[in-house]
């Protein structure tokens, strides 16, 4: 049967009146043109004064908006009432402080009317507002493509608004009330389960807000119980369970979405959770075991994660050490059941922060970076064919708190070597790592600008310049000389 609108648009609303009107203009703008779109506004008991603004839009566009009040019963409901009044043969879902990009429903439509089959249309998400730039998520939209969850696994699809989903699809699911964190990620994926072929759209823009009073139920998630035990329970494993039920193992896709997730999870220090002991013993083993239900590859294919993290994960998840599986081959390269996850040929390990000759004396200042078990690394220095340790202390920067304390993923260090200035002399940082031996180019930390037409980093009276062979360093006043002294 042919549907009254397009497009249907489901925005509940709960005491976003500085936001809304921005959001309710980014529907009524849409390129594809207002009365093709129903909009759906579903006030779930703001105390506000939102209601006078879904009134007015309501007054001035009667044909195409409804209004429904309800008792505040949270997004879940809100988002099921309005899903029983869609009348649009695509619908999406629009949180009342976000906006769509101008062009965002003409392009979802044209796609759907070009694959009437396809349940899901994926648009990408920007943050604004108190933050901006793209979601971590936003490298699966370099083309407009088909993917199928139940072969392509690296597409996760966590949000249920940034995507149109086809209404008699949409219809047959609904959000689960009392789930408080990621009901959109259930439903979304329930979906996808039943129906498995998602389009990616690269041209539309779901904008996320940000806010800067940093209030938004994402942004206080952290510090609600509810965030752990009861999410992981009533989405993730509920999700793993599925399935389980339908495909009979647990899809690499899903692995993937619940990968992701957890990868915010294990960096949340148990002090900030709210966890009484028992409670965090109970999350740990909860976590542990849908990590058992993860491959270790989809771990390790998680894109902008350090490894470190990544690394605690599979000791999570084996209840071990599993540093005893990593292997270095001769060129460098550290592997894990033979899969490289760093080289040292080409990731530098040494980071100089400072570098100056005074008088007779050659001192180096900075950080090194160690993403495994400190106790099969050594870092090394030769100096003039002198090979030495290099002397490391604890340090807080770029320290990242996780579950049970901190990963400190860098260690200062400080070299002072007395040098002859009338001889040519060489500074080669290595990196022993079980018996073997590797050179390690290191990077220079400056705070001035970049000048990428010479290729050369400013700082201060200093002037860092990269070379094919290594980096050469000269200071302009009186150490002019450190370019021809010190190859590194």
């Amino acid at each position: 049967m042919k549907q009254k609108y397009l497009i249907s648009v489901i925005v509940p609303v709960y005491n976003v009146r500085d936001y809304l009107e921005e959001c309710l203009d980014s529907v009524t703008g849409q390129t594809l043109g207002f009365e093709n779109i129903q909009l759906i506004l579903v006030n779930d008991g703001s105390k506000d004064g939102s209601g006078a603004i879904c009134e007015r839009y309501c007054r001035e566009y009667p044909d195409n908006v409804v209004y429904i009040e309800q008792e505040n019963s949270g997004v879940a409901v809100a988002r099921n009432n309005g899903l029983s009044r869609a009348e649009g043969e695509l619908v999406t879902f629009l949180d009342g402080d976000d906006k769509w990009s101008a062009d965002s429903f003409k392009t979802a439509w044209e796609a759907y009317s070009r694959d009437p089959g396809i349940a899901v249309f994926s648009c990408k998400m920007v943050f604004f507002d108190a933050d901006s730039g793209d979601h971590q998520l936003n490298y699966k939209y370099e083309e407009d493509r088909v993917v199928d969850i139940r072969e392509d696994y690296n597409c996760p699809q966590l949000s249920s608004s940034s995507v149109f989903i086809r209404a008699d699809i949409a219809k047959k699911h609904s959000f689960t009330p009392g789930i408080r964190y990621s009901e959109d990620f259930r439903y979304i994926n329930e979906i996808l389960l039943e129906s498995s072929r998602m389009m990616l759209l690269k041209d539309p823009v779901y904008w996320y807000r940000r806010r800067q009073s940093n209030d938004s139920a994402i942004q206080a998630s952290v510090y609600d119980r509810d965030y752990y035990i009861p999410t992981c329970e009533s989405v993730y494993r509920y999700l793993f369970d599925r399935s389980l039920s339908e495909y009979g193992y647990v899809l690499r896709y899903l692995q993937f979405c619940v990968m992701y997730d957890l990868r915010w999870r294990l960096k949340i220090p148990f002090a900030e959770t709210g966890l009484s002991e028992e409670e965090q013993a109970a999350y740990v083993e909860l976590v542990r075991g849908l990590l058992r239900q993860i491959d270790d590859d989809i771990i390790l294919d998680q894109k902008r994660i350090a490894l470190a993290v990544q690394l605690f994960a599979l000791e999570l998840k084996h209840g071990e050490d599993v540093s005893k599986k990593y292997v270095a081959d001769d060129s460098g390269a550290i592997r894990y059941d033979g899969r490289v996850i760093f080289d040292l040929s080409k990731r530098a390990v040494f980071r100089i922060e400072d570098l100056s000759l005074s008088g007779e004396t050659l001192s180096v200042r900075g950080c090194a970076t160690i993403p495994f078990h400190e106790e099969r690394f050594r870092l090394l220095y030769s100096l003039n064919g002198s090979v030495k340790e290099v002397p490391l202390t604890d340090t807080d920067k770029n320290a990242k708190p996780y579950l049970y304390g901190t990963i400190r993923f860098d260690h200062a260090f400080a070299i002072e070597e007395s040098v002859d200035s009338s001889s040519i002399s060489d500074l080669v940082f290595l990196v022993e790592y079980d018996s073997k031996v590797f050179a390690s180019r290191p990077k220079f930390a400056t705070s001035g600008p970049l000048d990428k037409k010479r290729g050369s980093l400013k700082s201060g009276s200093c002037l860092i310049c990269r070379r094919d062979h290594g980096v050469t360093v000269s200071r302009y006043s009186a150490l002019k000389q450190l370019s021809q002294l010190f190859r590194i």
